[in-house]
């Protein structure tokens, strides 16, 4: 009986120290504990529409705050076609970028784009959850 409970023990300890260390699995949450703070957009504001007529791009930018309490590593920015998944520009940007221009001809006109920014935590290594901001191109 004593066995039983040893082994019980042990297991709870492994899994626990799974989670810690890998992160996803599947009932110990997506990263284990701690995310990296949502990133706060500023441009291209929510539902704009965004006027490309004789500019080289989109600008697209973000506040440094809230910064992640282990320090920041990095920044991920994507732009989706639409809704959907469809990815149009994808890039990691260093810890101190702000902001962005992405070239226009990646983007149609009277099309909708979504986009969101991502930072990664230093030491952890969690990335924020963050939701996507939409605009329409005008060319």
């Amino acid at each position: 009986m004593k066995v039983v409970r040893l082994t019980g023990i042990l297991i709870v300890l492994t899994v626990m120290f799974s989670c810690k260390a890998w992160g996803w699995i599947g009932f110990c949450g997506r990263t284990g504990g701690e995310h990296a703070p949502e990133v706060r957009y500023m441009q291209p504001r929510d539902e704009a529409v965004v006027d490309l007529s004789g500019k080289e791009g989109v600008i697209f930018s973000w506040k440094p705050t809230p910064i992640p309490s282990s320090g920041r590593e990095c920044y991920k920015i994507t732009i989706y076609k639409e809704f959907s998944y469809e990815v149009v520009f994808k890039r990691t940007l260093g810890r101190d970028v702000t902001s962005i221009m992405v070239p226009q001809d990646l983007f149609e006109r009277g099309e909708t784009y979504t986009w969101k920014v991502k930072q990664r935590a230093a030491r952890k290594g969690a990335w924020s959850w963050n939701s996507r901001w939409s605009f329409k191109v005008e060319k």
